[in-house]
């Protein structure tokens, strides 16, 4: 972006050949593209009528500055995940990110996993798309990571913000524990030996029409 002002400086004498001025001259340049860019702004000195300026080649001056998009990340949360099917596309990391005021995508910024940051086993992550998904037979907990989203234009402009996932199960989750029940460890030909079986259900549905059998 480039802008440019002229200046005349009127009720000044001619002198000798010098034109000077005390009157500092403060000029700003403010950018409304979305992306990062370079801001120009020049700024000219007309000579007055009748005044001498020997050295012309100093009467431009031009200040460049980058200009940084205003991004936001904003946490992500998804609850209530059946951990037993699992699920594709629970979330997305670019739900409610914005830069200077417009949706966040892969058209405007960059998007990874924070720095030292990993997906748990549990979850799935893309970052062409911003997708994060749940394994099948997942146990219930809750999953997060931190991901970054950075200006194309600009990568060293970033945010961080966090995504979680609860993941919950619904089934039931059986265990079955056989252990020796009589007093001898090393029982001798002929002795009776007694087995207990013990059945758990860890899942936090009901258990229904559960068969169980025993070989020895």
């Amino acid at each position: 972006m480039k802008r440019s002002s002229n200046f005349s400086m009127r009720g000044f004498a001619p002198s000798t050949g010098m034109l000077s001025s005390s009157i500092p001259l403060v000029m700003m340049a403010m950018s409304s593209a979305a992306f990062a860019q370079s801001a120009d702004n020049s700024a000219t000195v007309a000579v007055p009528a009748g005044a001498v300026d020997p050295v012309s080649s100093n009467d431009i001056a031009t200040d460049s500055d980058t200009v940084f998009a205003n991004i936001v990340a904003v946490d992500d949360t998804e609850t209530g995940i059946d951990g037993l099917t699992g699920a594709s596309a629970v979330l997305n990391v670019f739900t409610d990110d914005t830069v200077n005021g417009a949706a966040a995508g892969t058209g405007n910024v960059i998007l990874t996993l924070a720095p030292g940051e990993t997906v748990p086993p549990e979850l799935t992550f893309d970052p062409m798309t911003g997708e994060v998904g749940v394994d099948a037979d997942v146990p219930a907990g809750t999953y997060s990571f931190d991901y970054q989203i950075c200006e194309i234009g600009n990568p060293t402009n970033c945010k961080i913000a966090t995504a979680t996932v609860e993941v919950v199960r619904t089934d039931a989750d059986l265990v079955t524990v056989k252990a020796l029940a009589s007093g001898d460890a090393t029982p001798a030909e002929g002795d009776t030996v007694t087995f207990e079986i013990t059945v758990t259900n860890n899942g936090a549905a009901q258990a229904t029409n559960v068969s169980l059998s025993d070989s020895l």
